[in-house]
């Protein structure tokens, strides 16, 4: 299957992934702060996401 250098997840991630970004909004907004970082140490490597408001 061609992918076209797009990563395939599977669903969990999905939603892990919503759901961590859901709480960093949250924070995001009770402080006022308009940025903030996902860091996920489960993998080898680590891998993070920036979440803007």
């Amino acid at each position: 299957m061609d992918t076209n250098g797009h990563e395939l997840i599977f669903k969990e991630e999905v939603y892990e992934i919503v759901g961590c970004a859901m709480e960093v909004l949250n924070y995001l907004k009770i402080t006022g702060l308009q940025v903030g970082i996902i860091l996920n140490f489960k993998q080898a490597t680590l891998e993070w996401k920036r979440v803007v408001l």
